[in-house]
């Protein structure tokens, strides 16, 4: 070993897989720790490398986080006694960098995935299924000019669906698809059944472009470790670095909405909510100027699995603020403040079936500011202009209007009827998404409905800068 080293440990059941790496060559020793109580591994610390260590890595995996995220924070409170810092990743952060960067070793630069992937890896009786980006194909991406990979969803299916279900799965997706039997954690050879389900997916796939990697993905893994450490550092950034994403998703919700399931309808429903695919650490907030009584606070590991509740609580005091918060130990929390400090101005926008209203947090209060049931319907002057509030209705008076109504039933998909005074039709393109259709003095134009609403947005937000004399701090 040279004269810097990192360390990564990765718990795994009552193991302990420890990664000793030389920082100059990506050499690796690997230890195994069978131990009773993983914290046991504490024992062993005085007996691994110390003077030549630069930084640690924490591999999270998905069972018993609580656990883990202990046992990590023990073994921050050792290293920092010696001035080394401690980073936590999930695993699979580690496994799909290796997955990369071993496609690119064997099939060339030009295989690096661009846009959305999907990685699949074959086991003895399922394959998983991974989707993800690059970074630069995320608005607003934060990453500073850094390029990474991003994982957006992660499934997994039993070997008797592959021919039923996988084209589904993998819809979208005709070039980026790799497959490999190879896994990360275990260093067994590669089984016969794995070949054969491999095969199998092959066979699903062929009218896909596949790439089958067959180099040894271990011989990365070291190599990936070090580069995670390096970007905690800031001081070394790969493109194949993939983001720590979260394992679970959390929800706060009224009990009377029965959310089961957290899926992207039921999410419709939630207060606050934090998605597993969000980058860790994160967190999001809503703050409450209303009352609620028999809230839940839950989670679940998968869409189609049942939630578990995490929490039962109210909410008696207007502008408490509800924070679920995922820390850098994969930790969650549910934080509750009622001296609510966060937001000092802002706007809230209220939707009902037919109208809209905005109110204002001024100073840290809210604010009825007269704009209460302005119909959520924008009109069209001369077919360029748009017009909400008071200006809709003295614009008609002057122009050829154009009327569109029913705005949120438009959004939800539920087509209502429009009277052909209002100068709109609606229409559908190919793929069978909903258009409005007008008249312009360009000629007949389509837009989507979501652009529309977007317009009774700005506005509501233009409305609360005017009154509060700067732009809000947040609206929702």
């Amino acid at each position: 070993m040279s004269e810097k080293t990192i360390l990564c440990f990765t718990p795994k059941l009552n193991d302990i897989l420890l990664h000793i790496i030389d920082v100059g060559t990506f050499k690796e020793e690997i230890r195994v720790f069978s131990l009773s109580n993983l914290e046991d591994i504490l024992q062993k610390l005085p007996s691994l490398p110390l003077d030549t260590v630069i930084g640690v890595l924490f591999r999270l995996t998905v069972n018993e986080i609580k656990e883990k995220s202990k046992l990590a924070k023990l073994l921050e409170e050792y290293y920092s006694k010696h001035n080394i810092a401690l980073f936590c990743c999930t695993w699979n952060s580690i496994f799909i960098s290796s997955i990369i960067m071993a496609c690119i070793d064997e099939h060339g630069i030009e295989s690096t995935p661009d846009g959305i992937f999907c990685i699949i890896t074959c086991n003895e009786d399922n394959i998983t299924i991974t989707h993800g980006t690059n970074s630069k194909n995320i608005p607003n991406d934060e990453s500073l000019g850094h390029n990474y990979y991003h994982i957006f969803s992660a499934q997994s299916l039993p070997s008797k669906n592959i021919k039923r279900d996988l084209l589904k799965v993998v819809k979208g997706t005709t070039t980026n698809i790799f497959v490999t039997c190879q896994k990360e954690l275990h260093l067994q050879s590669i089984t016969n059944e794995q070949k054969k389900i491999q095969k199998l997916v092959e066979n699903t796939l062929q009218s896909k472009t596949i790439t089958i990697i067959n180099k040894n993905i271990h011989e990365f893994i070291a190599q990936a470790i070090c580069y995670k450490v390096m970007k905690f550092f800031n001081l070394f950034f790969t493109p194949f670095d993939v983001a720590n994403n979260g394992f679970y998703n959390y929800a706060i919700a009224p009990s009377k909405e029965n959310i089961t399931q957290l899926t992207s309808t039921s999410f419709n429903k939630c207060l606050v909510s934090v998605n597993a695919v969000e980058g860790i650490p994160f967190y999001n907030m809503i703050i409450c100027y209303e009352k609620f009584q028999n809230l839940t606070f839950m989670k679940t590991i998968d869409q189609s699995l049942d939630v578990e509740t995490l929490e039962n609580f109210s909410v008696d005091e207007f502008g408490t603020s509800l924070i679920i918060s995922i820390d850098r130990f994969y930790e969650s929390h549910l934080i509750i403040e009622k001296d609510n400090k966060q937001i000092k101005n802002g706007a809230i926008i209220c939707l009902k079936e037919k109208t809209f209203s905005v109110e204002i947090i001024k100073d840290g209060e809210l604010k009825d500011i007269g704009i209460n049931k302005i119909p959520l319907e924008v009109t069209i002057a001369d077919g360029q202009a748009y017009y909400i509030g008071e200006d809709r209705l003295k614009i008609k008076k002057h122009s050829d209007t154009i009327v569109i109504p029913d705005l949120l039933k438009i959004m939800t998909s539920n087509i209502p009827k429009i009277s052909p005074k209002k100068g709109v039709k609606i229409v559908k393109d190919d793929d069978g998404k909903i258009l409005l259709e007008f008249e312009t003095y360009l000629g007949r134009r389509k837009v989507n409905p979501s652009f529309i609403f977007s317009l009774i947005l700005k506005w509501s937000v233009r409305q609360a800068k005017m009154k509060l004399r700067q732009m809000p701090q947040m609206y929702k």
